[in-house]
C-alpha cells in the first residue's frame, strides 16, 4: 500500500507531497463510497480520481539520475598503468617512483575503485575523482631517474620468441618474433602511449627519434593472442 511506500529523496522512494495527495484521493474516494445518496456518477468520479491518483503516485518514484563515469574510469586506467610500468622500471633500474610513493599511489587506487562500486550519484564520482587527481599529481612527481651516461653498455635483448634491439636506441628499434605481430604500442616510464604500429608482420622497424630520452617499454601484441614486453632506452 502507500503507506508502506519509503518516503524520502532517494531512488526507489516517494515524496511526502505525493504519498499526501494519494492519501487524499483515497480519503475523497472512501467518503464517496460511504456517501447515504451514492450514485453512479459519483461513483464513477470518485473511481476515476482514484485511478488518476494511482498512476500519478507510480510515476512519482524518484529515479536514479544517470552518472558519467567515463574520465574517472580513464584516469584511473592511467594511474593504474602508471604504477605498473612504474614497479617495473624500479624493479630494473633502482631509480623511478620511490616505494613509498608506489605503495600509496596503489593504496589510493584499490579505495578509488572500491569507492565506484559503491557510487550511486554523479556527486560521489565527482567526490572519488576529486580526492585522487592530487594524489596521482603527487606520485608522479617523486619520479627520479639517474642519469645514462652515454657510453653504458647494455646488451640486447635477445629471446626465442621475441628480440628488440638496439636496447640502447636513438633512431629506430628493430623488433622481430618468430610469429605474426599484431601491435606494438611504445609506452613511457609513466604509462603513456607514445606510439602503436600495426604491422601484422613477424618483423617490424619503428622510428623512436622524436622520442624523449628515458625508459620505454614495447610492448608487443602477437596474432595468437599473446604479449611479450621489452625495456629499451632512448638516447
Amino acid at each position: 500500500t502507500h503507506q508502506r511506500a519509503p518516503q524520502g529523496t532517494n531512488p526507489g522512494e516517494y515524496s511526502e507531497d505525493v504519498k499526501a495527495a494519494l492519501a487524499a484521493a483515497i480519503a475523497e474516494a472512501q467518503e464517496a463510497y460511504n456517501h447515504q445518496q451514492i450514485t453512479t456518477h459519483i461513483a464513477n468520479n470518485a473511481h476515476a480520481a482514484l485511478t488518476q491518483a494511482l498512476e500519478a503516485f507510480s510515476g512519482a518514484v524518484n529515479v536514479a539520475t544517470p552518472i558519467n563515469t567515463t574520465e574517472l574510469e580513464v584516469l584511473l586506467d592511467i594511474i593504474k598503468n602508471s604504477v605498473e610500468t612504474g614497479v617495473r622500471y624500479t624493479a630494473c633500474y633502482n631509480d623511478g617512483y620511490p616505494l613509498s610513493a608506489i605503495e600509496t599511489m596503489t593504496s589510493a587506487l584499490y579505495t578509488a575503485k572500491a569507492n565506484l562500486a559503491r557510487a550511486i550519484t554523479q556527486s560521489d564520482v565527482d567526490g572519488i575523482f576529486s580526492a585522487i587527481l592530487p594524489k596521482y599529481t603527487n606520485f608522479t612527481s617523486s619520479w627520479t631517474e639517474k642519469e645514462i651516461e652515454c657510453n653504458t653498455a647494455i646488451e640486447t635483448v635477445q629471446d626465442l620468441a621475441l628480440r628488440v634491439y638496439p636496447t640502447l636506441a636513438t633512431s629506430y628499434i628493430t623488433i622481430d618474433a618468430v610469429k605474426e605481430i599484431r601491435s606494438i604500442a611504445i609506452v613511457s616510464a609513466r604509462g603513456s602511449v607514445m606510439a602503436v604500429e600495426v604491422p601484422n608482420a613477424p618483423q617490424a622497424i619503428i622510428d623512436v627519434a622524436n622520442l624523449a630520452q628515458g625508459c620505454y617499454i614495447v610492448r608487443v601484441s602477437c596474432a595468437d593472442g599473446t604479449v611479450e614486453t621489452q625495456t629499451i632506452i632512448k638516447r
